[in-house]
């Protein structure tokens, strides 16, 4: 069984007095073996996506905003999911047709549908429909605390033949198009096209970076 996994370095729900502290977003994806749980039997999930954790603005993805303290399932994903990436506030996947689709806060863009409206079920990344070449994703924002859930976040894709794309908000130059305007739909990252020996890509929380082949790691947006 094959799970990817991303987390948030926050606090997480514990039995305690006093209010209740929500810990990170979790995505979880599940791909091609079944569950089995104590009691239950088994669930066989074959590449659907479960959820849990803060949901203020649909980033668990069950058409919600009601904070998911067990697992939900993502809405609109029932099978074929190969990747998964969980932002701050937003949440992406990558279908194994290649499509990448985004769900949760979109306040600059963050999701790549063209506008900025939240979305609390899985919408199409522009650009990134079936057959898109992506491998990888990442998405952030800046730090989740007690007292502030707010801020926007950015999104990323690599591409097979190393085109890095970035999208969302561009405040810091983080989406690395020679610009600092927030970005509503994936563009390219300048310099990392088709055979740029990028490997791998991360996404901070107002900052971008790329690992090379060769080792190389680069590095932009805030400093």
């Amino acid at each position: 069984m094959m799970i990817f996994r991303r987390t948030l370095n926050v606090r997480v729900p514990r039995a305690r007095r006093g209010p209740l502290v929500l810990g990170p977003l979790v995505v979880l994806a599940f791909a091609g073996q079944a569950l089995v749980g104590p009691a239950a039997g088994a669930a066989t999930l074959n590449g659907q996506v479960v959820a849990f954790g803060a949901n203020a603005y649909g980033e668990v993805g069950n058409g919600t905003t009601t904070n998911a303290l067990t697992a939900a399932r993502v809405s609109g994903l029932p099978f074929g999911v190969s990747l998964v990436a969980a932002g701050a506030r937003h949440s992406m996947a990558l279908r194994s047709d290649g499509s990448v689709v985004a769900w949760g806060k979109n306040g600059t863009g963050e999701l790549g549908n063209g506008g900025t409206t939240n979305s609390s079920t899985p919408v199409a990344v522009t650009g990134l429909g079936a057959g898109s070449g992506v491998v990888a994703l990442s998405g952030n924002a800046p730090p989740l605390s007690v007292l502030s859930v707010s801020g926007n976040g950015h999104s990323m894709a690599l591409k097979s033949d190393g085109t890095v794309l970035g999208w969302g908000n561009n405040n810091s130059g983080q989406v690395g198009n020679f610009s600092v305007t927030d970005q509503l739909t994936p563009v390219g990252v300048y310099g990392l096209g088709s055979g740029s020996g990028v490997i791998a890509i991360s996404a901070g929380g107002s900052h971008s970076l790329a690992l090379k082949s060769d080792g190389t790691v680069l590095a932009w947006g805030g400093n």
